[in-house]
């Protein structure tokens, strides 16, 4: 009776584990041919799962795979839905590491942080704690993010929408592999399809020889064309940083 009681615990825990690792489609409604796109892979040195909740711990080298799309950390946990799909990823670790390649189009994103939260159901990045979002293309143009918290909207990665805080927040543009803008505030939003960023709150950007205070900062870094509104209570101060030849 003992033997026969051992060998379906066994069974059952082979079953889950089974389970626990087949990739899941992101969406219900997705066509035959985007859930072999959208799939998601796991692995890791340990794993465990509430098989009542859904709620997974998964540690030790542990990985997301997604179509060109890797997350990974020390520890991934989240919750799997009972038709299979994901409710969340959060990714942990010193740091957890955001890597998602277009090879098409030649560009990169790579994402640290503390925290990595992947809103799987909404493709959104909520990164937190020492976070630096860095993109980058072929002809080594960089935009390079750092903050205290960073939300990224990533459905559309030809037009990723960006938003961050912190005190401050640094971003550094580059064109041709060549410092083109080097600023910092307490907010910051960025659009890829666009290419225009808007900083606002305590805004000091280094731009064409020149530092620049003011309360807001518009800028696309696409056409180089820049405005700038007061701050409340002050003026904009412009300090020249470089003679002029």
């Amino acid at each position: 009776m003992k033997l026969l009681i051992k060998f379906t615990q066994l069974i059952l825990t082979f079953f889950c584990l089974s389970v626990c690792f087949v990739p899941a489609t992101l969406s219900e409604e997705s066509s035959s041919s985007d859930k072999s796109v959208n799939k998601i892979q796991l692995s890791s040195d340990q794993f465990k799962i509430d098989g009542k909740t859904g709620i997974f711990e998964q540690c030790g080298h542990a990985s997301l795979v997604q179509a060109g799309l890797t997350l990974s950390a020390e520890c991934i946990t989240g919750k799997q839905n009972k038709d299979g799909t994901y409710a969340y990823i959060i990714a942990s670790g010193n740091p957890a590491t955001l890597t998602q390649v277009n090879l098409k189009k030649q560009d990169k994103l790579v994402v640290k942080a503390s925290r990595i939260e992947y809103r799987i159901p909404k493709e959104q990045f909520i990164i937190s704690g020492n976070g630096e979002l860095e993109l980058t293309n072929q002809q080594q143009d960089n935009v390079i993010i750092s903050a205290e918290k960073i939300n990224l909207d990533n459905r559309q990665p030809s037009n990723r929408d960006i938003h961050a805080t912190g005190k401050p927040i640094q971003i550094e543009v580059f064109k041709s592999g060549e410092s083109d803008l080097k600023a910092k505030s307490k907010n910051l939003h960025f659009n890829t399809g666009s290419y225009n960023l808007k900083l606002s709150k305590d805004v000091v950007a280094n731009l064409e020889q020149k530092q620049i205070s003011a309360g807001v900062f518009n800028y696309n870094s696409k056409t180089e064309v820049s405005s700038f509104e007061k701050p409340k209570d002050k003026q904009i101060e412009i300090i020249q940083t470089k003679k002029q030849p």
